[in-house]
């Protein structure tokens, strides 16, 4: 009967060892693309549309009204 036990008991220790290396394994991929996710985000290119191109003239004319 002894043998039986401990041989019950080993598995039991095995399979139990088993899941919890799982679930951390999961948990720390989870949190990993997470984690890619919100670096991936703030990494993106944002566009912004150039200046408006002031002729030479507008520029002469704002120029001496503040002049004024």
């Amino acid at each position: 009967m002894g043998l039986v036990r401990g041989m019950a008991r080993t598995a039991v220790v095995a399979g139990t060892a088993t899941a919890v290396s799982n679930r951390v394994s999961r948990r720390q991929a989870n949190r990993w693309s997470e984690q890619e996710a919100v670096s991936n985000q703030s990494q993106a290119p944002t566009y912004e549309p150039p200046p408006p191109q002031v002729g030479t003239e507008d520029k002469l004319a704002q120029l001496k009204e503040l002049g004024n």
